[in-house]
């Protein structure tokens, strides 16, 4: 009869339930762990809290929730956050998660909201807060154990979002709450609250969280400790105490310190807009091999030169990087070379040879790192030299590519375009640069072609006087099914504009 009534369970929930009944009813004593297995963690939870005399054991029942907690633990590594989520709101009132899985989903809010690229005024990153509120008010209430990565996961969020009181709120409900607590509190938490007070400009309060945490008894020291007060420091402009705590944080943490790190007090400095500030930070780092990501120093270059136009000190640490990282990075030389070009001043031909025997030599040193043709290196030398006028190493450039069977893009091509309008060359040769602009940007389907083409061709167009002006409006009746309606309003104006300005 027992087994007759389980097979004539209508769904899995009643299933369940009839298990539970006629366990009780006939004396079982023990649940099948198979079976067990079967039921959601939270249906056996929600039965031994409806009947407290349930004889499924804690030990079964943890079990089946901790198959749950490796399920969320594995979509938390595979980056799945809604899946994450789903099994979190599960398992959050049944005490086997802990606060270092707790903070691994912090971490992934944070991952999620970085590379949404947005605000806090985004939708999508209004929802992320609003799940990780939910998550802290979880660990408020204790049905979640606190972590120290739980409070610099958040901090972390909450300042890069630039929501610095709130980001206040957790670290003063950390430190009231789990000071004494070492498995919930560490120096970790200090150095997160330590970049919040630097992004808050309140350097006395940095200094003062790093004394009072080195003091801390039973607390240890940490890299990201050192990494809160270098940074603090480096906000301040205290050059020489920023690297007095560098060659400490070294000292003590050599064998633990990644690129990582180097690149964190990169982006630090470059998003507050003071790149020179570390300038001695890399060439230290350098001299003792310590190598940041490409990516990072790329940024370092970029905010550099946007600050201080100081090509000098981005020669040396280029060269030095090179000397130590043995390779050379196409993104490297493909900024230095535009700096290069953007210094020189084209009136003068003395500097004009200058910059072109030190793009030469830069060459010569990409092609001895073996560093394969790119596309964009060769954008970057058609830009230069047209901006120097020198049409001559632009055909070069041109001819180069071709022999290495360097396919052109759209870049190339308008770069060309603009670049031989200003050498004067024939409207036909113009007109066959833009039939090979159209055959990338709409192919042969017809496509609308992007309004930055239309708006560099205006642009060369110009130059023509009247006949530019007639071959523009020639164009626009050719391709004009190709154009947006706004942009086809605003070239024609354009033009209207140019030919009462010549009277025609």
């Amino acid at each position: 009869m027992y087994r007759f009534l389980v097979l004539q369970s209508a769904s899995f929930s009643l299933y369940s339930s009839n298990y539970f009944v006629f366990s009780r009813f006939f004396g079982f004593h023990r649940l099948d762990l198979f079976l067990l297995r079967s039921f959601t963690g939270s249906s056996v939870f929600f039965r031994k809290k409806l009947d407290r005399k349930c004889m499924i054991s804690d030990s079964m029942v943890k079990e089946s929730f901790n198959e749950k907690r490796d399920s969320f633990q594995y979509k938390v590594l595979c980056r799945d956050l809604e899946a994450a989520l789903q099994f979190y709101s599960e398992l959050s009132e049944t005490g086997c998660l802990r606060g270092y899985d707790v903070s691994k989903l912090i971490a992934l809010i944070d991952y999620r909201i970085k590379t949404a690229h947005a605000d806090t005024d985004d939708s999508y990153v209004k929802s992320l807060l609003l799940h990780l509120e939910n998550v802290l008010n979880d660990v408020y209430s204790h049905r979640i154990p606190g972590h120290p990565m739980i409070w610099v996961n958040a901090i972390n969020i909450y300042i890069n979002l630039g929501l610095y009181q709130a980001g206040k709120e957790v670290w003063e409900y950390a430190k009231s709450k789990y000071f004494h607590d070492l498995s919930s509190f560490d120096s970790r938490v200090y150095g997160s609250a330590i970049k919040l007070y630097a992004f808050m400009d309140s350097p006395l309060d940095c200094e003062a969280l790093f004394q009072e945490a080195i003091h801390a008894q039973n607390m240890k020291e940490s890299l990201e400790l050192y990494e809160g007060i270098i940074m603090a420091r480096i906000q301040n402009n205290d050059k020489k105490r920023a690297l007095e705590a560098l060659y400490e944080c070294l000292d003590k943490f050599k064998n633990i310190v990644k690129p990582k790190f180097f690149d964190s007090l990169i982006y630090f400095a470059t998003s507050r807009g003071i790149p020179k500030s570390i300038v001695e930070i890399v060439f230290y780092f350098l001299d003792l091999n310590y190598l940041p990501s490409p990516k990072a120093l790329t940024t370092f270059f970029k905010q550099l030169w946007k600050y201080e136009q100081d090509l000098t000190t981005i020669l040396k640490i280029f060269t030095k990087h090179t000397q130590v990282a043995s390779c050379i990075y196409v993104e490297h030389i493909n900024f230095v070379l535009l700096a290069l070009f953007k210094l020189t001043n084209k009136n003068n031909q003395t500097d004009i040879k200058n910059t072109t025997d030190k793009v030469n030599n830069l060459l010569v040193l990409a092609h001895k790192a073996k560093i394969p043709p790119n596309v964009s290196t060769f954008n970057t030398l058609i830009s230069g030299y047209a901006f120097l006028e020198q049409f001559d190493l632009v055909e070069k450039v041109v001819q180069e590519m071709k022999r290495l069977s360097i396919p052109e893009n759209e870049i190339t091509l308008r770069i060309l375009l603009k670049a031989y309008g200003k050498k004067g060359c024939s409207l036909e040769e113009i007109n066959s640069i833009w039939k090979r602009i159209v055959k990338l940007s709409s192919g042969n389907s017809g496509e609308i072609i992007q309004q930055r083409n239309w708006l560099t061709l205006l642009k060369t167009l110009s130059l023509y006087g009247k006949e530019g002006a007639d071959f523009m409006v020639s164009l626009l009746e050719e391709y004009r099914l190709q154009i947006e309606d706004t942009v086809f309003k605003m070239i024609c104006q354009e033009i209207s504009c140019f030919n009462k300005h010549f009277d025609v």
